[in-house]
C-alpha cells in the first residue's frame, strides 16, 4: 500500500520569509523562546499501554465528529505551540513525551466525544517507537478520522528506525486516513532553522515546522 510523505515545497508560502529556499514553506512569525524545551532523554522505549478494544469508544459516524485539529507531541512541537495555536490547533505538547502516551490521550478524548477529525502525532524524538504502538493510536483514533503521523530529526541512534516504523504504520492503512509529514526530510538541509542541539527549531524553524503541519493538514484533513 502506498505511503503519503508530503514534502515542505511550496513556493506561494515560502516567499514570505526572505532568505526562504524553493523547497520550503515557512510562514508566519514565531513567539516561543526555544529555551521552554529541552534536549531528548536518553534512548528509551515507547511504553506499551494494554491495548483492549474495550478502551475505545463506540465508532462515531462521521456527522458526530467534532470539527477542527488536535496536536500531540513533546518538546519539539511545544516550542511552536503558540504558532500551531494561531492556524487553529489545540495543542498538547510536554517536554520528554514518549511515542506510547498518545494512546490514552487520544482514547479519553474519543470517550469524551471531543476528539476531532485531524489529528497530527508529533513524538519520537526521545525515545523509541514501535509500530505496534503506532498502530494502537491510528485504531484508537478510530476510521472516520485522519492521522498525520510527522517523523523525527533528532541526532540519535533511533531517528531512523522511528522514522521507518512511522511510515510502515502509515502503509497500513488508506493513503487518505494516515498521513506522514516529512519534517525530517524538509528540515535536513536547514541546519540553520535550529539551535545549538539541532533538534529544537529556532525562530525561522519553527515558522517552517508550524507552516509544514498546517499547510498539509489544510491539504489532507477535513
Amino acid at each position: 500500500m502506498r505511503v503519503l510523505v508530503l514534502p515542505l515545497a511550496l513556493a506561494a508560502t515560502c516567499a514570505l520569509v526572505s532568505g526562504c529556499a524553493t523547497t520550503s514553506r515557512t510562514v508566519g512569525s514565531a513567539t516561543t523562546s526555544s529555551s521552554s524545551v529541552e534536549a531528548p532523554a536518553s534512548p528509551s522505549a515507547a511504553p506499551t499501554t494494554g491495548y483492549h478494544s474495550s478502551n475505545v469508544a463506540a465508532p462515531a459516524t462521521a456527522s458526530s465528529i467534532p470539527a477542527g485539529r488536535v496536536a500531540y507531541g513533546d518538546s519539539v512541537m511545544l516550542g511552536s505551540k503558540r504558532l500551531l495555536q494561531g492556524r487553529g490547533f489545540t495543542v498538547d505538547a510536554k517536554v520528554g513525551r514518549q511515542f506510547g502516551a498518545s494512546y490514552n490521550a487520544i482514547v479519553k478524548l474519543r470517550q469524551g466525544h471531543v476528539l476531532p477529525r485531524n489529528i497530527v502525532i508529533h513524538l519520537g524524538t526521545n525515545g523509541t517507537i514501535s509500530v505496534r504502538d503506532c498502530r494502537a493510536v491510528v485504531d484508537a483514533a478510530g476510521p472516520d478520522r485522519r492521522v498525520f503521523l510527522v517523523n523525527v530529526r533528532v541526532p540519535r541512534a533511533w531517528m531512523h528506525s522511528n522514522n521507518l516504523h512511522l511510515a510502515t504504520c502509515a502503509a497500513a492503512y488508506p493513503v487518505s486516513r494516515v498521513i506522514v509529514i516529512d519534517w525530517a526530510a524538509a528540515s535536513n538541509p536547514r541546519r540553520e532553522w535550529f539551535g545549538p542541539d539541532n533538534i529544537h527549531p529556532d525562530a525561522a524553524g519553527r515558522t517552517a515546522y508550524t507552516a509544514l503541519i498546517d499547510a498539509t493538514v489544510d491539504q489532507r484533513g477535513y
